[in-house]
């Protein structure tokens, strides 16, 4: 059984990837933008969504939003939304909103049910889809 040779970055005691001269970890710090495109078109595939978007315009729009200086897990960082939740991950239908917006935004999208299933004989919970809101101004 082969060894895998260590990660070439200083201070890194991890394995390299196969045929690679770095760790996963490293590799992505080298490159956050690359790392976090790739990430969202992975997740695009794993949940079946449309992904379109070219890496040259998630930059421009990583950029313009400053994503990959506010992306995280709290409530205010930044997570890629799509305005319209019908539609894939295209240049025209994503956007930057934190945690919280995100969050409140799916609850006005979506209403959870819970009905009598003949078929099982109990109730159960479902979600029903609502038409995306359109966002009101409010200058307040």
């Amino acid at each position: 059984m082969r060894t895998a040779r260590p990660c070439s970055s200083a201070d890194c005691q991890k394995p390299a990837r196969p045929k690679r001269t770095q760790c996963p970890t490293c590799s992505a710090h080298g490159n956050p933008a690359r790392y976090a495109y790739r990430h969202l078109k992975a997740n695009a595939k794993r949940r079946g969504k449309d992904f379109t978007l070219t890496f040259a315009q998630f930059e421009a729009f990583a950029i313009e939003t400053r994503y990959l200086a506010k992306c995280g897990k709290s409530a205010t960082s930044y997570t890629i939304d799509r305005i319209d939740p019908t539609r894939g991950y295209h240049a025209d239908n994503i956007q930057a909103l934190t945690n919280r917006e995100n969050v409140l935004k799916q609850a006005r999208e979506q209403r959870t049910v819970n009905e009598f299933n003949p078929e099982t004989g109990r109730r159960e919970f479902f979600t029903i889809a609502l038409p995306p809101s359109k966002p009101t101004f409010c200058p307040f």
